[in-house]
């Protein structure tokens, strides 16, 4: 076993872009792998991004984490001029990952290897439901020496497509366990007979320091919603509703995003909407610094981006999901929240569950606060037996 003054660590993240709660989650890991194993050198090889954007993650070049990190081009799973041409293409995507392990695929597959030997993969969480992100995460697989016994995977969240099941049973053969991150996600894989999975909390509260002080509420209601919503017929009588809502519970609306390169057509309808109402203002974190800052201020985070909701908790906040997507819906049921948003309410029902949250902000608080407390212990627990293998 190598030493752990010499221990060489792959790490994997996504490409940031300009998403500062990627970047939250990501240097909460590398954190946490350094204060593990402060003399560890550690690579970070991002997934690729769609449509030819590769950079080299200058999110995290200007992160200020330790020197023993370095920034590693990334690594193919099919020939680099296939995979770019793949990605704008989603029937494309479907055809390569129905056939991915079929002889007729060899001609086009990249062998993605590595000149170094590394003594553990960790992989940064995410949502894999989509061909290519699969694609991602099998050519770093496919890059180590098999078994792979010492590979920190997740923890992530899966939308299973029926499509997709040959294809991740064969992906996950050789890994002898998966971090699976919200109860929704476990259950699904054991339907489908993948039983090498854990159940263990996001990698996020690997930042958690502890409860935070009680506090009454402070008139501060965050909002930060999905790129998604920028497309929505009905979005600017949504945003009116929380508004609305706001200023009856005697709160400020706040509006903001954490990915500032896709989510440029959503702050730009969110600018529109500013001056509307004057108990809304719109603020834009470009670092992890800024995002904390202003959850720190926020009583309430309602959100349909699961890094908003567990960064909320981490810092204290109370949250108000948007149970709109998988792996939202997945910490709904982990959290076990009776109170949450669907995105179909209208004005009178989206008031009655902020207000709810208004009511209940002690109680909710502390429940929180224990599960992140019992979140962060056992996800430290689970990082640190594997590092330590």
């Amino acid at each position: 076993m190598t030493s752990t003054n010499n221990k060489k660590i792959m790490l994997l993240a996504a490409n940031f872009g300009g998403n500062v709660g990627d970047l939250f989650i990501y240097e909460a890991v590398a954190n946490f792998i350094h204060q593990q194993l402060p003399q560890a050198e550690t690579h970070v090889y991002p997934y690729p991004l769609r449509n030819d954007q590769f950079v080299a993650l200058p999110a995290v070049l200007q992160s200020g984490l330790n020197s023993n990190i370095k920034i590693k081009p990334p690594l193919f799973a099919l020939r680099k001029s296939v995979d770019h041409y793949m990605r704008s293409r989603p029937f494309l995507e479907k055809l390569i990952i129905n056939n991915y392990f079929s002889p007729l695929m060899s001609c086009i597959k990249k062998s993605s290897s590595t000149d170094i030997q590394y003594d553990h993969i960790v992989s940064v969480g995410g949502e894999m439901d989509i061909p290519y992100s699969l694609l991602d995460i099998h050519s770093y697989l496919n890059a180590m020496k098999k078994p792979l016994k010492n590979i920190i995977y997740g923890p992530i969240s899966l939308k299973i497509k029926p499509q997709h099941i040959p294809f991740l049973k064969q992906c996950f053969a050789d890994v002898d366990e998966i971090a699976i991150r919200d109860p929704r996600t476990f259950k699904n894989l054991k339907n489908i007979g993948i039983e090498n999975i854990k159940l263990v909390p996001d990698c996020a509260f690997l930042a958690y320091k502890g409860e935070q002080s009680q506090s009454s509420w402070k008139g501060y209601i965050g909002l930060c919603l999905h790129s998604r919503w920028a497309h929505q017929k009905h979005f600017n009588d949504y945003i009116k509703g929380f508004s609305d809502a706001a200023k009856k519970l005697d709160s400020k609306l706040i509006l903001f995003v954490t990915n500032i390169r896709e989510d440029h057509l959503l702050v730009t309808k969110l600018m529109d909407l500013v001056h509307t109402s004057d108990n809304i203002e719109i603020t834009l974190p470009t670092s992890t610094k800024e995002l904390q800052k202003l959850y720190q201020k926020t009583d309430l985070v309602i959100s349909d981006r699961l890094h908003g909701i567990l960064i909320g908790m981490i810092s204290g906040c109370n949250v108000l999901p948007i149970a709109t997507r998988d792996k939202i819906k997945g910490y709904c049921e982990y959290l076990k929240l009776s109170n949450f948003l669907t995105g179909e309410e209208n004005n009178q029902e989206l008031y009655q569950k902020m207000e709810k949250a208004k009511n209940n902000h002690n109680t909710l608080k502390k429940s929180i606060a224990e599960f992140a407390s019992s979140a962060s212990s056992e996800v430290k627990s689970y990082y640190t037996a594997r590092l330590n293998r």
